[in-house]
């Protein structure tokens, strides 16, 4: 029987499409490919770029060749590395749990996801220990091809050579690497200065790891399913053969399709039937029970002790392509263990099963990454992990607000003991009366409590230490077991990328729902914790109700006339643009346009009895519309005591329905009854941002019907440079399977009748402004612009600083020392 191949028309117009590019290249036409969305850890992907009609790259997948029941496999593999998954094949979610194993997720929308294969993906299926014959068997089985692409074959052996030849563990406040003899010496070779970084010990063995079953799992539904289509198939063809010959004479000639096929030998349904046949006579069929195992040669380890940073061994033996498994053997060691116990009332989802299972492999404990959404339960995956090690615990978190969160949640899903929990902030410093023992405890700071520096101190003025400071240097003396890194995406920052050299952990877990850092960053994390263990897919989430379906809106607001021309307007020497960076973005986003749009949307969903949270990276402008509006501001400046009593407020009363956030309601705040968001200004195209903002309304909502639940609003300026930043942000969440709808504001009730309208606020667009150009010069000129990290690291006072400025209070053009602009006010007053 001929194989099945793609429909030889899609061939014509790909050899069509690909003479053509080739023919525009050789004219000088072409252009440097699009750089793709980086993967997860920062693996640019190739993407062809559209140039009017015609692709610069173009892989051609005609070739391929079809199983003959390829409709029942749910992955095509292209030889480009490149894996298409269908998401409404039933084996969805058996391929899904693979590829999050072996492979990096590109782009997941609703029908289709797409995934590649890396060096780094494959690191994270080594150090799942799963067999390298054992993921291309799995391949075989769940691939449309009839042979998996030689190239894939070639890549996937290449990169998994180094299978179980590194393991890093923690011994006598010691990092020891057992590693291949052979692997060693050859990444000394390629990374002499590292040398001087370790000491050998004379420990000798033959083998550090076993071979992981979690791939037996899988093959065992695979077998399954396919068992119970042979089943039924077999009953559907008996039964319609039997149909055919007593209605033979009665039909009108033309049998049905499905049954002609079968009758002529021809059906995919028949014919795979046919292949398990063959299968069985190859002996195939105990492919889930017999496991093919490589043959190699017996190695031989030695042990390696890290006498200096151990990071940058990690990382050297990473970028040699060696799998690093960092693992804890928690259950044979004699430390004293922590007194705490999961409450009979937790839940566990099916999805955090899974995280947890990948982090505890035979019984050890495997340092890496759990990526799950905004509010679906990474916090449960953190506190399991520490209730099932049972040893002194470090959590590590991005502010005040989320260590208070923290001590929370321990204390509503475990027995543990209040005095086990030691909050240490810049704001509070909860009293530890076991310091100087080796009582188990669990301390929960900020990254900014960590990289601090602070002066040493002579050893007579010891006593004078702060109680701060006799925290720190007990817990750096301390052995500890577990360190949970919350919005570890923050690590590889200059700023906080020190802080797990200071400390000594046998196991870490990084927890995020972001993994992107447009510095490219990420990929740090390999060396620093270790490699992604599991990935949940934000829709399949929304689409089984444990997250809310949210309803997704750009709303594109003209320019008025005034800030338009201030927006364009030139310098007269340079002819550049008069505004640049922090003063053109201000104008962009403090468009009044917006504030017309703004003050309709909360009108109109706080009519339904909805929630609303306002988001804007700029404070003096939600300060401003607060105000007016008569709504609650929290920002950098606003105590975190302020904050609580807000929030509670918003949780459990109808006295505040709409709160107005700045960058410090990015992450860490927790309100469940959130269901709208509005976003009025944005940091450039951060993902992170964008998605860490929509999570705060994505907590799951009563009866839940399949409807949209929540609401999410962008306000975009025409013409400015937001349009190009809300694309990149969106077209993140577009990958992760939610769709936008595009909007004018023109279109909006208010502009098209005015007049029923006039209850609308209006504001003083020149006195406006003209207030927020002076403040944003004066800030500039004081040195009041911080970074990106610093916005959500909290400062001495346990505050979390702004990046953008901070609260103002102008009284009269006169005091303000700005000449440039002490007249700006007047002139426009004389032009308009």
């Amino acid at each position: 029987m001929a194989d099945k191949k793609v429909n030889p028309k899609s061939r014509e117009q790909s050899k069509r499409l690909k003479s053509n590019s080739q023919k525009q290249n050789q004219n000088g036409k072409q252009q440097k490919n699009e750089e793709g969305d980086d993967g997860l850890f920062g693996q640019k992907q190739g993407k062809a770029q559209v140039e009017g009609n015609q692709f610069q790259q173009f892989y051609d997948y005609s070739t391929l060749e079809l199983k003959d029941d390829y409709r029942e496999r749910p992955i095509l593999i292209c030889p480009d590395g490149i894996i298409f998954l269908e998401t409404f094949n039933p084996l969805y979610r058996v391929a899904y749990q693979f590829l999050i194993s072996i492979g990096e997720p590109v782009q997941r929308p609703l029908s289709m996801h797409k995934f590649t294969l890396t060096k780094y993906s494959l690191y994270t299926a080594m150090v799942l220990q799963y067999e390298p014959k054992d993921i291309i068997l799995c391949l075989e089985k769940l691939s449309k091809n009839k042979k998996i692409p030689k190239e894939v074959e070639r890549y996937i052996t290449e990169n998994t050579q180094n299978y179980g030849a590194a393991r890093l563990f923690l011994d006598d406040s010691s990092y020891y690497l057992d590693i291949d003899s052979q692997v060693w010496t050859s990444i000394i070779e390629r990374n002499p200065h590292i040398k001087d970084l370790v000491s050998q010990t004379q420990f000798n063995f033959d083998n550090i790891i076993n071979q992981n079953k979690e791939l037996r799992d899988i093959q065992k539904d695979l077998q399954s399913f396919f068992q119970n289509i042979k089943t039924e198939n077999n009953q559907q063809s008996s039964k319609k053969n039997q149909k055919m010959i007593v209605e033979d004479e009665q039909d009108d000639g033309i049998p049905d399709k499905k049954n002609k096929l079968m009758k002529n030998g021809d059906s995919s349904i028949a014919n795979y039937d046919d292949e398990d046949e063959e299968d069985s006579d190859d002996g195939d069929d105990d492919f889930v029970y017999n496991f093919i195992m490589n043959n190699k040669t017996k190695r031989s380890f030695k042990r390696i002790q890290i006498i200096g940073d151990h990071f940058e061994v990690t990382k050297a033996v990473i970028n040699c392509s060696v799998p690093l498994i960092q693992e804890y053997d928690f259950e044979n060691k004699s430390f004293k263990q922590l007194e705490i116990e999961l409450k009979p009332k937790i839940k566990v989802r099916y999805y955090q099963e899974r995280a947890l299972k990948n982090i505890f492999i035979q019984k050890k404990a495997r340092s890496g990454l759990i990526i799950l959404p905004c509010g679906a339960g990474k916090t449960i995956v953190g506190v399991i992990a520490i209730e099932r090690i049972k040893q002194s615990t470090v959590i590590i978190c991005d502010s005040d607000v989320s260590v208070d969160q923290w001590r929370d949640e321990l204390e509503r899903w475990t027995t543990i003991n209040k005095n086990k929990i030691v909050r240490l902030t810049g704001r509070i410093v909860d009293e530890w009366p076991t310091r100087t023992t080796d009582e188990p405890i669990i301390v929960i700071t900020t990254y900014y409590m960590l990289v601090k520096k602070r002066e040493d101190l002579p050893p007579t003025q010891i006593a004078q230490k702060s109680k701060k400071r006799q925290y720190i240097d007990s817990m750096k003396e301390r052995k500890w077991g577990v360190c949970v890194i919350d919005e570890v995406h923050k690590l590889p920052a200059n700023t906080f990328q020190n802080v797990l050299k200071q400390y000594k952990f046998h196991f870490k877990l990084g927890l995020t729902a972001t993994p992107y850092r447009e510095d490219e960053k990420i990929i740090n994390l390999f060396y620093m914790i270790g490699p992604k263990l599991y990935e949940e897919n934000w829709y399949d989430l929304v689409s089984q109700g444990f997250l809310a379906k949210p309803y997704c809106v750009e709303i594109r607001c003209e320019m008025s006339q005034l800030w338009m021309s201030e927006y364009n307007k030139k310098d007269l020497k340079t002819g550049k643009n008069y505004y640049r960076g922090p003063q053109r973005e201000l104008i962009h986003t403090s468009n009044p346009r917006k504030f017309k749009t703004l003050e309709y949307l909360i009108k109109v969903h706080e009519e339904r009895g909805d929630k609303i949270l306002v988001f804007c990276d700029r404070p003096m402008i939600i300060d401003y519309y607060g105000n007016i509006l008569k709504y609650p501001v929290i920002y950098g400046d606003v105590s975190q005591d302020e904050r609580k009593k807000i929030f509670n407020l918003f949780k459990v009363s109808n006295q505040i329905n709409t709160i107005f956030l700045s960058r410090v309601g990015d992450t860490a705040i927790d309100l469940p009854q959130a269901n709208v968001g509005i976003q009025i200004g944005m940091h450039f195209k951060s993902r992170r941002q964008e998605v860490q903002r929509l999570g705060r309304i994505m907590r799951a909502k009563e009866n839940y019907d399949g409807q949209y639940n929540a609401f999410w609003y962008t306000l975009v300026s025409k013409g400015t440079d937001e349009t190009s930043y809300c694309l990149a942000r969106q077209k993140c969440l577009i990958n992760q399977g939610f769709k936008y709808e595009i909007i004018d504001e023109k279109d909006l009730p208010y502009s098209q009748n005015p007049q029923k309208f006039k209850w609308m606020s209006q504001l003083d667009e020149s006195d406006y402004l003209y207030t927020l150009l002076m403040n944003s010069e004066q800030n500039q000129q004081n040195g009041k612009m911080s970074s990106e990290e610093e916005s959500s690291s909290g400062d001495s006072s346990g505050s979390d600083s702004e990046e953008s400025e901070g609260h103002f209070n102008i009284t009269t053009k006169a005091a303000n020392p700005l000449q440039n602009l002490a007249l700006y006010k007047e002139t426009q007053l004389n032009k308009y």
